[in-house]
């Protein structure tokens, strides 16, 4: 695993990830971003992705004192990836984060698109301040035991790099 906590936290820009997973049974690769709590927030997590079969989903949760409270964008539908996708060639996954939008890609493709304010309507307040927080980077690689076939193929990714760009005037903190 790969956590930034304590070492690089941000708010708003684009980060990128390219990296080789085998999108075997069993495997739950994720690229996600977990929240720096405020006072009076829900702490935030935004899944990039997560792998889902033959596929990539995205999704943001709100937690309460580390418990889930809901998730937002589980209504995204998986993203299915193109019959002519390469599994053993790298490929990029991407979030575009502004203060108006968050928008998912897999190499340069827009596969989903949330309004910051569709974040902001939940009735039940189960957002507060989730996008008002900074947050840092998580790469996980998981291996569901339950979920693997009979030849125990381990799953693995492979990453090639991960980079963040800013505009001027979004935020970075990074440990000295």
């Amino acid at each position: 695993d790969v956590v930034s906590r304590d070492k690089m936290s941000f708010k708003y820009g684009y980060i990128e990830i390219s990296a080789k997973m085998s999108f075997t049974p069993g495997q739950w690769s994720a690229f996600w971003l977990s929240g720096i709590q405020g006072e009076n927030t829900y702490q935030g997590e935004i899944d990039i992705f997560e792998t889902v079969g033959t596929g990539v989903k995205p999704d943001i949760h709100s937690w309460d004192n580390g418990t889930r409270v809901t998730h937002l964008a589980g209504a995204a539908s998986t993203y299915v990836l193109p019959a002519n996708f390469d599994k053993t060639a790298y490929h990029t996954y991407g979030f575009e984060w502004s203060p108006t939008s968050l928008k998912f890609y897999v190499d340069d493709y827009c596969y989903y698109t949330l309004a910051s304010a569709d974040v902001y309507e939940d009735e039940d307040n189960n957002f507060d301040g989730v996008l008002d927080q900074y947050y840092y980077l998580l790469l996980t690689n998981s291996t569901l035991t339950e979920a693997m076939t009979a030849d125990n193929a381990v799953p693995r990714m492979s990453i090639d790099y991960v980079r963040l760009y800013q505009k001027s005037g979004e935020f970075i903190n990074v440990a000295e």
